[in-house]
This record gives C-alpha cells, structure tokens and sequence, in this order.
C-alpha cells in the first residue's frame, strides 16, 4: 500500500517498482527498457509495460505525476493541485 495526495493507493510489487524507479530519477526520464527489466525482470513485452502505466496512471487519479517521454520512456512529473499550490 502506498499513499498518493494522502489516499491510499494499491499497488502490485512491479507498479511500487516503476514508480520507485521513476520518484529516483526524477526529473529526468527513464528508459522504457529500464522500467521493464526493473519492473519484471524483463518478462514485459507486447506492450505490457503500456498496460501497467495506464493502470498505474487510474489508480493516481487526476494529478498522475506519470509523464510519457515519446521515443524513449517516461518520467516522475508531479503536477499540483490548488491545495498543494496555496
């Protein structure tokens, strides 16, 4: 369980990953082929790692700080809320 903007947020041992991945190298962005090797011990292909971010994306609802980097990964962008900007 982790905790997003204070809620609480499920996640599965490969999403803690990615997101760990990408809260460290923030704000520069991560590979794709890093995230997936990390992420499952380079069992995703097909698309999979798409599936994962997308699911990871709905669970963090509105403010998703997941950001695609098109051609090469993605990246920790967190966005702020107006309570978070006051």
């Amino acid at each position: 369980m982790a905790f997003y903007h204070g809620a609480p947020v499920a996640l599965t041992a490969s999403m803690a990953t990615i997101l760990h991945t990408l809260a460290t190298h923030a704000p520069d962005p991560v590979r794709t082929s890093v995230l997936e090797n990390r992420s499952a011990r380079g069992r995703y292909g097909n698309g999979s790692l798409k599936v994962v971010i997308s699911e990871l994306r709905k669970r963090l609802g509105d403010l998703s700080p997941i950001e695609t980097v098109a051609g090469f990964g993605y990246r920790w962008a967190p966005r702020m809320n107006k309570e978070t900007a006051e």
